[in-house]
């Protein structure tokens, strides 16, 4: 049904705007349309369907800014940041093996 409605709604978009039928059809359209966007259907459907966009966002901030902090921890991990067991870079920059062994020993 989402589809159908999808299509019928680029169909008409695209015939809006690509219509070669002249002034008078154009002029019909937009009246048609007036129309409609004044209707109470049309009303309740934009409040339900900016309700829903909305709230969708705001779940998706929330999922994006917890996937953020994990790599970010994973990150944090990864690269030592004062924990030992990790690799850590010794006062040249170089990095050394966990556990403090070099080869160069």
């Amino acid at each position: 049904m989402r589809f159908r409605l999808g299509l019928m709604t680029g169909f008409a978009g695209g015939y809006y705007l690509g219509t070669k039928a002249g002034r008078e059809r154009h002029e019909q359209i937009q009246q048609l349309l007036r129309k409609t966007r004044r209707s109470d259907v049309f009303e309740t459907a934009a409040n339900k369907t900016r309700t829903v966009v909305g709230d969708r966002v705001d779940v998706d901030k929330n999922k994006a800014q917890e996937a953020k902090d994990k790599a970010q921890e994973l990150v944090d991990s990864r690269l030592g940041n004062g924990q030992s067991g990790g690799p850590s870079r010794g006062n040249d920059g170089e990095m050394s093996p966990p556990g403090g062994y070099s080869s160069s020993r």
